[in-house]
C-alpha cells in the first residue's frame, strides 16, 4: 500500500489564526475535513504535500488567504464556504480542481486558472457573488454543471479553445453576465446553461455547435442577440426561438500581431512594508510607449502573496493587444529593535530592553544573541512577547566580557521570519 504519510504529526496548536505543525517531521498530506470550521486567516500549505483531503478547509470564515505549495489538485469542497478567502493563486502543479472546491467563496473576486489544469469539477465557484473575472488558460474539454451558478458579479467571459461543451446550469443566474464568447470547436450547449442571465445581450456562437438545448436560454432578456455564421444551427436555433440574430460574415482571420508586455515601463507605488499582520497589495502603474494602459482591458493583475513576510511579486499578464509577463518585486520586512540596553544585575545576570521602531507593526517576540568575546557561535534564545522586551539573561561567567545583540522576529505558520540585528552591546559581567 502506498505510504500516504512519512512521518507522524504528534500533535497541532492554532495561534493567533495562524496554523502550525507541533511536530516538525515531513508533512505530505492534509486530511479530509482536517481544518474544517477553523479560525484560520491564512495558511501555507507545505511544498511537500501531495495529497489533500475533501472539505480540508471548509467552513473557516475568517481564512483570506492560502499558499496552495506544489499539491497537484484542488480536492472537492476543498474551500467550501470559506465566505473570506480573497486571495488564491493557483500554481501551476495543479492538474485538477473537484467539485465544489470553492462554492460559497463570497468574498473571492478574481481567478486565474493557468494551462496545466485540465478538469474542472462541478459547482467549483457556485455562488461565488462577488467574482468579477475569471481566466481560464487551462486545456479543459467542458465547462461542467452550474461551474459559475449564481456568480453574481461575473460580466464576461471568454472561453479557451478546447471546449466541446457547455454543461447543465454552468452559467445559470451570472446576473450582470452580458457578453459571451465560445470558442470554435464547442459542439453542444446544454439545459439552462445561460438561464436567468437577466443582463445577457451579445453571445457569439461557432459554426460547430449542433445542439443547443430548449431550457439554454430561459430567463434571459428580450434583447439577447445570438451572433453566428449564415445558415449555421445556432441562426436556424435563433429563429426558431424568437432570439435575435447577427449574422458573422466568413472572413480570413486577421492575423494580428500582439504587443509585448515586457517592454512596457511597470511601476509599483510601494516596494517596502512593514510587517503588521495587514495584507499589501502596491498600486500599480503600466505604461506602453507613454501610453497609461488599463487593467482588466490590457492585462491582469496578480499578487504572489500580500501578507506574510518575505519578498513578493506584482505580476501582470497581458490580454487583448497585449502578451507576456511582467513582475515588480516588493518586500514585507519584520521591524527592527531600538533602544536596545543590556544591564548588569546581580546572579550572573544581564538585563536585556528593547521596543519596536514601529509601534504599529506586529511581532512574535525577539530573539537574543550572546557569546563569549572572541569565541565563535552566538547562543540564541527566543523570547515571545509582542510588545517591548525586558528580559534577564542568567548563568553568565563572572568577569567575562560578552557581545550582545537582539532582533524581533515573526513566526507565520511553520517559518521564522527575522529583522536584522542591533548593533552589538559588549557588556563585562562584573557581579
Amino acid at each position: 500500500m502506498k505510504n500516504r504519510i512519512i512521518a507522524i504529526v504528534l500533535s497541532f496548536a492554532v495561534l493567533s489564526g495562524v496554523y502550525a505543525w507541533a511536530d516538525e517531521t515531513t508533512v505530505n498530506e492534509i486530511k479530509n475535513y482536517e481544518f474544517y470550521g477553523s479560525d484560520l486567516e491564512s495558511y501555507e500549505i507545505p511544498e511537500t504535500v501531495e495529497e489533500v483531503g475533501i472539505y480540508a478547509f471548509s467552513k473557516s470564515e475568517s481564512l483570506k488567504s492560502i499558499s496552495l505549495g506544489n499539491i497537484p489538485y484542488i480536492s472537492s469542497g476543498m474551500f467550501y464556504d470559506c465566505t473570506s478567502l480573497e486571495d488564491v493563486i493557483i500554481p501551476e502543479s495543479v492538474k485538477e480542481i473537484r467539485n465544489h472546491a470553492f462554492a460559497g467563496c463570497i468574498s473571492l473576486k478574481e481567478m486565474e486558472i493557468p494551462k496545466s489544469v485540465t478538469k474542472l469539477g462541478i459547482n467549483t465557484f457556485y455562488n461565488c457573488k462577488a467574482l468579477e473575472s475569471v481566466k481560464v488558460d487551462g486545456e479543459v474539454s467542458e465547462i461542467p454543471e452550474s461551474l459559475f451558478e449564481g456568480c453574481d458579479l461575473l460580466s464576461s467571459m471568454e472561453l479557451p479553445i478546447g471546449v466541446t461543451t457547455i454543461k447543465e446550469r454552468a452559467f445559470k443566474d451570472c446576473l450582470s453576465l452580458y457578453n459571451v464568447v465560445l470558442p470554435e470547436g464547442v459542439l453542444s450547449i446544454e439545459d439552462e446553461a445561460f438561464s436567468g442571465c437577466s443582463k445577457l445581450l451579445n453571445i457569439r456562437i461557432p459554426e460547430t455547435v449542433d445542439y443547443i438545448s430548449d431550457s439554454a436560454f430561459s430567463g434571459c432578456q428580450s434583447k439577447l442577440n445570438i451572433v453566428a455564421i449564415k445558415d449555421s444551427y445556432a441562426e436556424n436555433y435563433a429563429k426558431s426561438h424568437s432570439i435575435n440574430y447577427t449574422e458573422i460574415e466568413v472572413v480570413e482571420p486577421e492575423v494580428v500581431e500582439k504587443k509585448d508586455l515586457t517592454k512596457a515601463v511597470m511601476t509599483i507605488d510601494e516596494t517596502e512594508y512593514i510587517y503588521d499582520k495587514k495584507s499589501h497589495r502596491p498600486k500599480v502603474t503600466v505604461l506602453y510607449e507613454g501610453e497609461l494602459l488599463t487593467e482588466g482591458v490590457d492585462y491582469s493583475l496578480v499578487y504572489t502573496n500580500v501578507k506574510k513576510p518575505g519578498t513578493h511579486k506584482a505580476r501582470i499578464n497581458g490580454m487583448g493587444d497585449f502578451q507576456g509577463k511582467k513582475t515588480k518585486k516588493y518586500t514585507i520586512s519584520v521591524v527592527n529593535p531600538k533602544k536596545v540596553s543590556a544591564v548588569n544585575i546581580k546572579k550572573k545576570s544581564v538585563r536585556f530592553k528593547a521596543k519596536k521602531q514601529i509601534k504599529k507593526a506586529a511581532i512574535t517576540g525577539y530573539q537574543i544573541a550572546y557569546k563569549i568575546d572572541g569565541k565563535k557561535g552566538y547562543n540564541r534564545k527566543r523570547i515571545k512577547n509582542t510588545g517591548n522586551l525586558n528580559y534577564v539573561l542568567t548563568k553568565l561567567k563572572k568577569n567575562k566580557k560578552y557581545n550582545l545583540r537582539v532582533r524581533c522576529y515573526v513566526k507565520y505558520g511553520k517559518k521564522y521570519y527575522y529583522s536584522d540585528w542591533s548593533e552589538i552591546i559588549t557588556k563585562r559581567i562584573k557581579k
